[in-house]
């Protein structure tokens, strides 16, 4: 399930395809396991949304369900 999440920062990583700084899109995607994945989207390539897991961001899943209800 898809949420938003304007108040986050987080670090962009590179493109696997042009490394180039990626954009981040401020969307969550919490997965039917609770998986918590980012989304980020290259501005030079345009090679459409990547979603991102990084274990640090996994602590945050519940923060952000909770915030959306």
């Amino acid at each position: 399930m898809r949420h938003s999440v304007p108040h986050l920062t987080v670090n962009s990583p590179e493109c696997p395809l042009c490394d180039t700084p990626m954009t981040f899109t401020h969307t969550a995607d919490i997965d039917k396991n609770g998986k918590l994945y980012m989304i980020f989207t290259c501005p030079s390539c345009q090679n459409g949304e990547l979603k991102l897991w990084r274990q640090e961001w996994q602590a945050m899943s519940d923060l952000i369900v909770a915030e959306e209800v």
